[in-house]
């Protein structure tokens, strides 16, 4: 317990005494109480730097910037989005081809199990598939679920609709 708390102590005093080199090494001019290579060179190219930086920035208070975190609002006219139905009887179609991609993934890597694999597909007027992109698997899981996902076909919407799928393989 003794050593404990003096290792501690130890620590604080190293912690300490490195503040108060950086501290000197941007405020004292190369040479003015400088010893050994230091009286020669200088302080650091990072210390000058920060001496610059801080000499710089003005030092009354000043709001900091803020960013908005809402969402960009929605585009103007109705909101379109497929049918619950439709999306489960793509799927539906389309299962075994993504088990298909899992197993071909599992050969090439024998230390996969499972799989949690997010699939976006945007789908054009027509019902076809425009863009599938899929993230979260091995590179080769991904590219095979995002050539069976661009074949899928939905019923046509009425205008450009995306969808987030999560696909979950065990």
């Amino acid at each position: 317990m003794i050593r404990r708390a003096r290792d501690r102590t130890i620590d604080l005093m190293w912690w300490i005494w490195a503040r108060v080199v950086a501290a000197g090494a941007m405020t004292t001019p190369a040479g003015a109480g400088a010893r050994g290579a230091e009286a020669a060179v200088g302080p650091s190219m990072a210390a000058k730097a920060v001496a610059a930086d801080l000499a710089a920035t003005p030092h009354g208070e000043h709001a900091p910037t803020r960013t908005n975190a809402d969402p960009p609002p929605p585009p103007p006219g109705p909101t379109v989005m497929l049918y619950d139905e439709d999306l489960l009887s793509a799927l539906d179609k389309k299962q075994p081809n993504f088990l298909r991609c899992f197993r071909i993934a599992q050969k090439d890597d024998l230390m996969l199990v499972s799989a949690h694999v997010a699939l976006h597909v945007e789908v054009s007027p027509t019902g076809a598939v425009d863009v599938a992109a899929a993230d979260g698997g091995p590179p080769k899981l991904d590219a095979c679920i995002e050539g069976v996902a661009k074949r899928m076909t939905f019923d046509p919407p009425q205008q450009r609709v995306g969808a987030s799928l999560n696909l979950f393989f065990q």
